[in-house]
């Protein structure tokens, strides 16, 4: 059966305006005001001194996700306005510096997007929304995945794991949620490029904030002083798969402590295989909500003329806000 190309782009046209639509009632313009005396209700009025802004979206009715670097103050005074120019009265409920993920909890009610934890793919498509330059005006970019496990400097903070996006993203914009072709959040905009491309934290992080959050009320962040990167190590033929490379150990760091090396190669913890990032974090993140304190880690490391595996049980410290 042959089809028009032409009825092809118009679905394919329609569909994208959809994803967009639906999103509108999810998400709102965040304020930060410089006057803590200042009335949500009159913001657009009176004309308020507006220390930052960026864009927030709905992952519950009532909590909403966003940037923390547009947000300086533990304690900011809030507003945010919605795709229809309604202001609401909100608050900061939790912030995670070292992801650049703040939560939002607004007095009011906004329909809540999905969110997935599903991985991003070279090459896939993604739409990223949110209210550009600062306005309570939507504004979309459609784009690909170009590049994932970025890191950059976000602020005063390197944010690793990042994914990169062909989408065009204005100021305003960061804070933005990425959707996939269903409409699902697989990502948060946080800041452009010297390219021009848009860099963004996966879903995943942001889930895990959330369920952090769920379980001890803050959004505190595991800490085991270690940076990997996910490798497969094709010349060791017994483990030809991917583990995780040690690349940097922080001083005086549990990591330290329980005897990693750079260079080492992460295989498990606790039993479960470390073929990325993610599962590093999620086990860390398992370890914190679970009340444990300590994980136990199978590594190999290369001694010139073999190949040694050990055990090291490492502390895990919990950081509060950072």
């Amino acid at each position: 059966m042959h089809l028009d190309p032409r009825i092809v782009v118009k679905l394919f046209e329609y569909h994208i305006a959809s994803i967009a639509s639906r999103a509108l009632d999810s998400i709102a313009l965040l304020v930060v005001l410089a006057d803590r005396d200042a009335n949500c209700r009159e913001i657009q009025s009176l004309g308020y001194h507006i220390k930052g802004f960026a864009t927030v979206f709905f992952v519950e009715r009532r909590l909403g996700v966003s940037v923390a670097h547009a947000i300086e103050d533990e304690d900011p005074r809030i507003c945010i306005i919605d795709s229809a120019s309604v202001p609401h009265e909100a608050k900061l409920v939790a912030v995670n510096k070292r992801w650049d993920i703040a939560l939002i909890e607004s007095d009011d009610e906004f329909e809540p997007l999905p969110i997935t934890d599903t991985k991003l793919a070279l090459g896939q498509l993604v739409l990223l929304v949110g209210m550009g330059f600062g306005t309570p005006y939507p504004s979309t970019s459609l784009g690909i995945v170009t590049s994932v496990g970025r890191s950059a400097r976000i602020g005063k903070v390197l944010v690793d794991g990042l994914v990169q996006l062909s989408t065009l993203v204005s100021s305003g914009m960061s804070g933005g949620p990425v959707l996939n072709m269903d409409g699902e959040v697989v990502g948060m905009a946080l800041a452009r490029t010297e390219g021009g491309y848009t860099l963004a934290i996966p879903s995943s992080r942001i889930l895990s904030v959330l369920r952090i959050f769920k379980s001890l009320g803050k959004a505190v962040q595991p800490y085991i002083g270690v940076r990997v990167l996910t490798v497969v190590p094709r010349a060791i033929p017994s483990i030809n798969r991917p583990v995780l490379l040690v690349t940097q150990i922080d001083r005086g760091s549990p990591a330290e402590e329980c005897g990693l090396r750079c260079g080492d190669l992460i295989l498990e913890i606790d039993g479960r295989p470390m073929d990325n990032v993610e599962s590093l974090w999620r086990v860390l993140e398992e370890a914190i909500t679970t009340g444990k304190k300590s994980i136990e880690m199978l590594i190999a490391r290369d001694l010139g003329d073999r190949l040694r595996v050990e055990k090291k049980v490492c502390n895990v410290k919990i950081l509060h806000g950072s």
